[in-house]
Formats: C-alpha cells, sequence, structure tokens
C-alpha cells in the first residue's frame, strides 16, 4: 500500500515537473548586415553613410573598411520588448553618390543587404 502510495507521488511529481517547463524561448533580436558597394565597379565602399529609418527607428551608421554596416535590433530596443519584424527604409551616400533600398529585420535572423549606389 505504501508503496503505491509513493509510486503514485512519484507519477504525479514527474508528470507535474513535465508540463510546468515551457517550451518557449523568448525571440532572439535580429541583426541586419548592410552591404554598400559601388554599381558601376561593383567594389565595396568603406566610410560610406547609412541612413536606416522608419517610425520607430532613424539610425546612422557608417561602414567599415569592407563596406559592411550592422544594425542589431538588441541596440534600440529594451530587453522586455519582444522584437518584431522590421521594415526599415535605407539610404545610403558616400560624396556625390547615392542609393536606397529596403531592409527587412526579422527576429532571430541574420540578413545581409546589399545597396549599390551611383
Amino acid at each position: 500500500m505504501k508503496s503505491s502510495l509513493k509510486l503514485l507521488a512519484l507519477t504525479v511529481l514527474v508528470v507535474f515537473a513535465a508540463t510546468s517547463t515551457s517550451c518557449y524561448k523568448k525571440p532572439r533580436h535580429g541583426i541586419a548586415r548592410i552591404i554598400v558597394i559601388d554599381g558601376i565597379t561593383k567594389l565595396r565602399v568603406p566610410n560610406a553613410t547609412v541612413h536606416l529609418h522608419q517610425k520607430d527607428v532613424d539610425e546612422t551608421l557608417t561602414t567599415d573598411y569592407n563596406g559592411l554596416a550592422l544594425y542589431d535590433q538588441a541596440d534600440y530596443t529594451t530587453l522586455e520588448e519582444v522584437p518584431v519584424d522590421q521594415v526599415l527604409n535605407c539610404d545610403v551616400s558616400k560624396g556625390t553618390k547615392i542609393g536606397s533600398g529596403i531592409v527587412k529585420v526579422k527576429p532571430g535572423e541574420t540578413i545581409t543587404e546589399v545597396i549599390p549606389i551611383y
């Protein structure tokens, strides 16, 4: 009798422990890799100005020596906010050359957009 009660209690405990833990994981922030290239030579453009904007975002970045600028949602949202898909307008310039495009940032993903300037 006591062993069956112990077995029942153990079974209830195991079932409770298994069902009380959640498989939900908070989505990670998305990252956008913006590569700026010269539209004619197809070479990457260092030190270009990248302006990302929409109603909640207004960020200006500068490309590195490889023509790469990184946008991370974690840099611009609080940890309590769940990241959402963002569609950002992207305006790029260096000297007299300009270009534009759309950058779609999705939670948990790293996307790469190539923006040519002319």
